[in-house]
């Protein structure tokens, strides 16, 4: 059984209760989603986390920035005890990376967060929710379209080798996206 002792996080100390059951597959596809497309290194180690409300209607809305992109991804699952966790993402992804499981528990503890499959559990250090910066949400009918993963990731690869981003210029580190009507 895998489990490191975790360092005390006051951030935590008075934390609200949170408890989630989740399907492994999906989760981690979530989470790999959201780390994808807000990679890159960070001073601030709040944004190596990841955002995770845990809903009374059973739905987990994870989130993640890097300040220039943002990424919120829902997925299904038991939530025991609603609440806000801000998780170390590439510790996750580590830990489920080989899991050969197909439910992950997420529990809240006084020091930090408890994940746990059937043959391992690992603790960690969480963040403070109220300092993560979420995502402003977009209104309206013209702001809402959907758009697959794979083809979102594919124009980012086809675009990004035409960005600078080391330039002083904001426009020239950036990919613009653009829809008609909603397409």
């Amino acid at each position: 059984m895998l489990h490191n002792k975790p360092v005390r996080n006051p951030a935590t100390e008075e934390a609200a209760k949170f408890k989630i059951n989740v399907p492994v597959k999906e989760f981690l596809a979530a989470l790999r989603e959201c780390s994808l497309s807000t990679s890159g290194h960070t001073q601030r180690q709040i944004l190596q986390g990841v955002h995770i409300q845990a809903l009374p209607t059973g739905i987990i809305v994870l989130s993640k920035t890097n300040l220039e992109t943002s990424v919120v991804a829902r997925v299904q699952a038991e939530v025991s005890e609603p609440g806000v966790v801000v998780i170390p993402s590439a510790d996750m992804q580590r830990f489920l990376k080989y899991t050969d499981t197909e439910l992950l528990t997420i529990k809240s503890t006084k020091s930090g967060v408890t994940l746990s499959t059937n043959n391992s559990s690992l603790d960690l250090n969480t963040e403070n929710p109220d300092e993560f910066p979420l995502p402003t949400p977009l209104e309206g009918d013209e702001a809402k379209f959907h758009i697959e993963f794979d083809l979102l990731s594919s124009i980012f690869t086809r675009t990004h080798t035409y960005t600078d981003p080391n330039s002083s210029r904001y426009s020239l580190g950036n990919i613009q996206l653009s829809t008609t009507d909603g397409k």
